[in-house]
């Protein structure tokens, strides 16, 4: 009996109200069942500050997900805060960046959603615009669907085998200066960033868009490459 492969997915943190020091972690349930219901089991990694504990747990994992979250504060990528953010706790956004450079060296797949294509960038050495609200001629992301174009050569274009798709969105940031190894390979109508992957790694895959919030044929098309690479 096959074995399935066990996906590691990182979590929000909040603070408990009134307690400064009590945190809890969080994570919207549709991503447990994103990896569950394409056969492959989740695992929620523990917010662990024993360096030896959070790197046995990545060994024993086949892949990593880096699921969505609020925003990266810009000290992250070298720029001061310029706008009205809601940021992701420090806390959260180091640690998720030790799992992104741990899943590179073990060369572990990786997908990362929304918040995690941001931080996957940001862990490159890339650059995020902090806010991409519209002005009259620039396309909503904050809410709704809209096309993204597919850049032909890219592994995405090769799993899709079309020049373009429909995707969710729900987002205000978007990648600004690509990180080192990394490549884009979708854009929006507006020429947003809205997918990149790393060129050298096997699945190596940042979407802007939310496939655990659309199961259709694309998102499954996704998870079934990401559990082949996941698989060995």
């Amino acid at each position: 009996m096959a074995t399935k492969p066990v996906i590691g997915i990182s979590t929000g943190l909040e603070l408990q109200e009134g307690d400064p020091n009590h945190w809890h972690q969080t994570l919207d349930l549709d991503y447990v069942r994103l990896i569950e219901e394409n056969g492959m089991i989740p695992f929620l990694l523990p917010f662990t500050q024993k360096e030896d504990v959070e790197e046995e747990i990545m060994d024993r994992l086949d892949g990593l997900l880096v699921s969505g979250g609020e925003d990266i504060h810009p000290r992250f990528y070298g720029e001061v805060l310029k706008e009205s953010l809601e940021l992701v706790p420090d806390l959260r956004v180091k640690d998720d960046l030790k799992l992104v450079h741990r899943a590179l060296a073990g060369n572990k797949p990786l997908l990362a959603i929304c918040y995690g294509l941001q931080l996957l960038n940001v862990a490159q050495g890339g650059t995020i615009y902090q806010d991409i609200s519209p002005g009259k001629d620039v396309l909503s992301h904050r809410k709704g669907n809209h096309s993204v174009y597919l850049r032909e050569g890219t592994k995405l274009h090769h799993l899709f085998q079309v020049d373009s798709i429909e995707v969710n969105s729900f987002h205000h940031q978007s990648v600004k200066e690509l990180g080192e190894g990394l490549q884009v390979s979708a854009v929006a109508p507006d020429g947003g960033v809205e997918a990149i992957e790393h060129e050298e790694r096997k699945f190596v895959l940042g979407l802007q868009w939310h496939p655990e919030k659309k199961a259709d044929h694309l998102s499954r098309k996704i998870m079934k490459a990401f559990r082949k690479a996941c698989s060995g």
